[in-house]
């Protein structure tokens, strides 16, 4: 109940009191500490506008969705006679972006640089700007997204890259330079207050570049897709809580000097978060893939960047995939707003190759486990400092280590 809920620095949320009746009749919400944010980005979050009667299950989600903004590091909300009073401590949100991770070898060293709003015009909105190595490669791109917890309006997002990536193959390789767009929406509460619709399009160009052996002719793509979330996920820089699962439909076609083609697939995903004590906490994500065969450019890859850690990376290229991870996490606070964290972790994945031809190829599975530790400071936004310890298991017998600046999933 809310009357029981009170907040902590190691806990924010769930910080409702003073809420002794079923539901309260709220005319008017009364906000500090918003130095940077704009009374409305707030206040658009309550499912209807004031004055009006909130059960206490609809303030609840009212202080889930202030915190999964991402730009406060405490929230608190109290029931104050016929109002609400909200207090929050803002995040540093204008963040340099130096995303890196280390590879099996220098060559598929991931490295990001950049700069993202994360509250842009006091909106809760982000716009970034980053250039980037990855898969042998280098790239730019910008990326723009209204936040996704408005409750009575759609969500507008939009990104945009150029780049380049390296395919290699025992018999063969080459290089792309691609260009593409992603445009969707995503829609307010629908059929239950975690539920959002997202629909949108897809569109790419490719050239093939350093052939050696075989290699598909340039093409160009289009895909509709739509997706269905669950999102019941209440995000906390040390011990998050809660589940968030999608399906998406994605349905196009590939065109270019051969044969139109078919591009679709089928995508989900699921993440929890467990707590087990006082800063430690059980995360988990799984990640599912079947798509179209034919063209090897629009495949997916697994590697050590966000797949499983020791695995090489630019080397496989499949068709259908499944990876998953698991970590323990248990945390120490230095002060209010830095923390040290210790890490135990395993990663797998099982997933099916594609030829150089576009068809179908070897079957793998890639495990590994390991230990990490993290230095996060939850001042700003998005910035954690990691190191991650992994014995590779399969498909080989080896050690790795990577360094990044955020938390691996």
């Amino acid at each position: 109940m809310l009357a029981a809920a009170v907040a902590t620095a190691s806990s924010p949320a769930l910080a409702l009191e003073q809420c002794v009746t079923a539901a309260l009749d709220v005319t008017s919400v009364t906000i500090s500490g918003n130095s940077a944010t704009a009374e409305g980005t707030l206040l658009e979050l309550l499912p209807r506008p004031l004055p009006d009667r909130f059960s206490e299950r609809e303030l609840e989600e009212f202080e889930r969705r202030l915190n999964n903004l991402g730009i406060f590091d405490h929230v608190v909300v109290r029931c104050e006679s016929r109002g609400l009073g909200v207090r929050v401590r803002e995040k540093w949100t204008l963040v340099p972006e130096l995303d890196y991770s280390s590879g099996q070898t220098l060559a598929d060293t991931y490295a990001l640089v950049g700069v993202t709003e994360y509250n842009l015009f006091g909106t809760a909105n982000s716009l970034g700007l980053s250039a980037y190595r990855q898969r042998r490669g280098f790239g730019m791109s910008v990326a723009f997204a209204e936040h996704g917890y408005q409750r009575r309006g759609w969500a507008l997002e939009a990104a945009a890259s150029v780049g380049t990536e390296s395919l290699r193959f025992d018999d063969g390789g080459w290089r792309t330079t691609s260009a593409d767009v992603t445009l969707s929406m995503r829609s307010p509460p629908v059929w239950h207050e975690y539920i959002n619709i997202i629909p949108g399009i897809y569109a790419s160009a490719e050239t093939v570049s350093e052939v050696r052996g075989e290699a598909p002719s340039a093409t160009q793509s289009v895909q509709t897709f739509i997706g269905l979330s669950w999102d019941a996920y209440e995000w906390h820089d040390l011990v998050p809580f809660g589940l968030q699962a999608s399906v998406w439909l994605f349905s196009g076609g590939v065109f270019g000097a051969d044969a139109l083609g078919p591009r679709d697939s089928v995508e989900a995903s699921f993440s929890g978060a467990l707590p087990l004590g006082r800063g430690a906490v059980l995360v988990g994500r799984a990640e599912g893939i079947v798509g179209t065969r034919g063209n090897v450019n629009y495949g997916w890859t697994v590697g050590s960047v966000g797949g499983v850690r020791g695995l090489r990376d630019a080397t496989y290229f499949n068709w259908v995939q499944l990876v998953g991870n698991l970590e323990v996490r248990q945390s120490l606070r230095l002060g209010q707003r830095w923390a040290l964290q210790g890490v135990a972790f395993y990663d797998a994945a099982v997933f099916e190759q594609m030829t150089v031809e576009g068809g179908r190829g070897t079957a793998r599975g890639a495990f590994s486990f390991g230990v990490g530790a993290r230095v996060i400071p939850t001042w700003i936004s998005n910035i954690v400092l990691r190191l991650d310890t992994a014995r590779l298991l399969a498909p080989e017998l080896s050690w790795f280590t990577q360094l990044g600046l955020n938390q691996y999933f």
